[in-house]
């Protein structure tokens, strides 16, 4: 029964994923026919159309792609929004703990990577005060 539950749970998240893809494209696609459009029939004019408003109508066709994806990604995805209320919550808080990075740290021939957090007290000591080695 627990199986039943996660597969059924598993395949609505692929299915939100997909629709969320589907607009995506099919978005940007419609945004960017007109320049598109216009860059192929003026290879094939003698004399190119450059009608002002036209290239304005295709350049904020253009902006409004890029300023959209955001919207989309706040309407139809969960896990953005939960995102972007945590970076939201984190820079308003102005929190004393310092900020932490994870670091890729390479050693030995091997090349064993692994994640080490370093704060940035850490790396700011180490700056300006260096260690001897």
């Amino acid at each position: 029964r627990e199986d039943k539950i996660f597969l059924s749970y598993s395949h609505s998240g692929e299915i939100c994923s997909f629709t969320m893809l589907a607009v995506v494209v099919i978005l940007f696609a419609a945004l960017w026919m007109p320049y598109r459009t216009l860059v192929v029939v003026n290879s094939c004019l003698d004399r190119a159309y450059l009608d002002t408003w036209f290239l304005l109508f295709c350049r904020i066709c253009i902006y409004l792609n890029s300023a959209i994806n955001p919207v989309i990604y706040n309407a139809m995805s969960q896990k953005f929004r939960a995102a972007f209320r945590k970076i939201c919550r984190c820079r308003a808080k102005g929190s004393d703990k310092p900020a932490t990075y994870s670091v890729a740290l390479t050693y030995s021939a091997v090349k064993d990577t692994s994640m080490v957090e370093i704060s940035m007290n850490s790396i700011k000591e180490e700056i300006f005060h260096p260690t001897s080695s």
